[in-house]
């Protein structure tokens, strides 16, 4: 038997594409007064969201409802013996509590917001933090 020789490797002769450069953040390439207004609009849909939902009889039910959801599962997920039905449980646990916290979220978010505009008018006065490990 005969060692075997090397192939050779193939080149293909396809022309090659470059990719688009990675989309650089909002912020990067949107004008000030386009980016301002875009946060402005963010806050306000928050803050509708928030006030919506508190003065909201429904979803006060709806929060009630979700909380003993919750505490059916936390009560009960000892006794969930196939791992796929747990593995369902933990999906919905995780789901009631993202509705449970939505109007807390939005809060966040709208204080963040805030945060970002208040960069945005004040830029020779704020200072923003410098992240390169020293």
């Amino acid at each position: 038997m005969s060692p075997r020789k090397p192939r050779k490797r193939q080149v293909s002769k396809k022309k090659v594409v470059k990719k688009k450069p990675v989309i650089r953040p909002v912020e990067a390439h949107q004008p000030q007064a386009d980016l301002e207004q875009g946060i402005i609009d963010r806050i306000t849909s928050c803050e509708t969201v928030i006030r919506e939902l508190h003065d909201s009889n429904v979803w006060r039910i709806v929060q009630s409802d979700m909380e003993i959801q919750r505490q059916m599962l936390d009560n009960n997920w000892q006794e969930i013996l196939d791992p796929e039905k747990l593995q369902k449980a933990r999906e919905l646990k995780m789901a009631t509590l993202h509705i449970l916290m939505l109007k807390d979220k939005y809060q966040e978010e709208l204080t963040y917001c805030g945060n970002e505009l208040d960069k945005l008018h004040n830029k020779g006065t704020k200072i923003t933090k410098d992240y390169d490990p020293e």
